[in-house]
């Protein structure tokens, strides 16, 4: 995958921050590997919570999908709440349900609680009906999501284009709980503030071995290495050197922003 570049949006407008790379032999509580959202995610409320943590990037904080998407901080999946309890169980599907729920206030409780400069607009998110069958299934999920108590409205043709300025569509569903961030510049934040609870944080510096030994982890970098008692990979699509590549399916879209 090509470098993020400075023709890239989330780059130019993200607030510049770099990590050293590992030059040195540790040990730490938790080796995380992955610099993306759920890596920094998990190295920043491991040390908040008191342990000590490491997190190896093999490029830069946020160069993947973390750095990329379009900044939306939904509610929930595109897979309808009953569809993912049908799929999953009804135990296990509303556990997913409930914790997807209440993801965009975890998200935004956290940018305001740590300050975090990313553009953060908790306005609620349009999913617009292009044909009357999109509107169908808006209708369907509209039910669906009222029934667990969110704060969803399904618009008219009018209100919608009201909302949009266009006359294309057939209606809407508003989602109160979900809105928007600068992704990269989020990532970045949150990366700072696990520094700031004292979890070490190297970039350009890619796990070229694992092993585990006598209860501890040990990753090896080019020029240093890390041992701990917990390892998390959270590498996602993207492997080198020591990971394998998970398999995925590619699908390439891009971004507009005016």
């Amino acid at each position: 995958m090509a470098e993020l570049g400075a023709s890239n949006l989330w780059e130019t407008t993200a607030p510049d921050a770099r990590w050293q790379q590992l030059e040195a032999d540790l040990d730490t509580d938790v080796v995380v590997i992955g610099g993306g959202f759920t890596g920094v995610s998990a190295a920043y409320h491991l040390a908040a919570a008191g342990a000590s943590v490491v997190l190896l990037e093999a490029r830069t904080i946020g160069f993947g999908g973390s750095g990329r998407n379009v900044g939306l901080v939904n509610a929930g999946l595109w897979t309808p709440p009953d569809e993912v309890q049908r799929l999953l169980g009804a135990q296990a599907g509303e556990a997913l349900n409930q914790w997807l729920a209440t993801g965009p206030a975890r998200v935004f409780d956290l940018i305001e609680r740590l300050q975090i400069k990313c553009e953060a607009v908790q306005n609620g998110t349009l999913h617009l009906a292009h044909a009357p069958s999109g509107l169908k299934d808006l209708r369907d999920r509209y039910a669906q999501q009222k029934a667990r108590g969110a704060p969803v409205e399904l618009l008219d043709a009018a209100e919608t284009e009201r909302r949009t300025g266009s006359r294309a569509y057939h209606g809407a569903l508003w989602d109160g709980r979900a809105g928007t961030i600068q992704p990269l510049a989020y990532v970045r934040g949150l990366a700072q503030a696990a520094m700031v609870r004292g979890a070490q944080v190297f970039e350009n510096s890619p796990a070229w071995e694992i092993a585990e030994a006598d209860g501890f982890w040990t990753v090896k970098t080019a020029s240093g290495s890390v041992k701990a008692r917990r390892l998390i990979q959270a590498t996602n699509a993207y492997g080198c050197g020591g990971i394998v590549e998970n398999s995925i399916i590619p699908a390439y879209y891009f971004q507009l922003a005016t």
